[in-house]
């Protein structure tokens, strides 16, 4: 019982790990809203992709309006829409190449 235990502990402590090596791994450099639209963002990740930096596009999916905490939502209105936000991430061994790419 104790070994089980013990795997389960482990593994428990390797996914948290996992997760956050995965994190500070990569390193958000542009995220697109008005000022910075998405094709800019997908514009600049083929230039760094052509430039041998590891970069990807991360697209997360956001409430352009939130609800307050402790207020109720009107049950008559439409839910609000969602927004598509992309983050430009770029590794963070390759984040010296990028400033040399910029100057």
């Amino acid at each position: 019982m104790k070994i089980v235990l013990i795997m389960i502990s482990l593994i428990i402590i390797l996914l948290i790990t996992w997760q956050l090596w995965k994190k500070l791994t990569w390193k958000t450099v542009m995220v697109s809203d008005e000022s910075q639209p998405q094709r800019l963002i997908r514009k600049t990740y083929e230039q760094l992709k052509s430039e041998d930096v590891r970069c990807k596009i991360k697209a997360e999916v956001q409430d352009a309006e939130q609800t307050p905490a402790g207020v109720e939502p009107i049950l008559n209105d439409p839910p609000p829409p969602h927004a598509s936000v992309l983050k430009l991430e770029v590794h963070r061994n390759d984040l010296k190449k990028l400033n040399e790419l910029e100057a």
